[in-house]
């Protein structure tokens, strides 16, 4: 195995795990990513850090920050899947915002969903 548990010779892999919001995708990401050894990278970890460092204002700009985390979210996954990297991402993705998005990385990737759902799932 090379780095991330992707194989020299195998196409790195994206997971996703979303699901609406309380629902336990994290927990479910961080044990997934932990036991197949990915990075994990989630929506709520970036907008934190976002927010801590930009300041919070109002629902606007909270909704703001949330979309730049989730763009953040596919670039850092582009930059590790280009260099062989299976990598994993969570967050409760919105079909009208994100799935451009993420359709960028399925038309060049394979992708394994986990969707912990309540709810309407979304079809990417």
């Amino acid at each position: 195995m090379s780095r991330s548990g992707a194989s020299a010779k195998c196409m790195p892999k994206l997971l996703i795990v979303t699901g609406l919001p309380a629902s336990g995708t994290t927990w479910l990401a961080s044990e997934i990513s932990r036991t197949l050894n990915v990075p994990l990278f989630t929506k709520d970890q970036i907008k934190i850090e976002l927010l801590e460092s930009l300041g919070k204002n109002d629902r606007d700009w909270d909704r703001q920050v949330g979309m730049t985390a989730v763009r953040l979210q596919i670039r850092m996954a582009e930059n590790l899947l280009v260099r062989n990297c299976s990598t994993m991402l969570e967050s409760y993705f919105k079909e009208e915002f994100d799935a451009p998005l993420v359709r960028v990385l399925l038309e060049k990737l394979l992708l394994i969903a986990c969707r912990s759902f309540v709810g309407p799932v979304p079809t990417f």
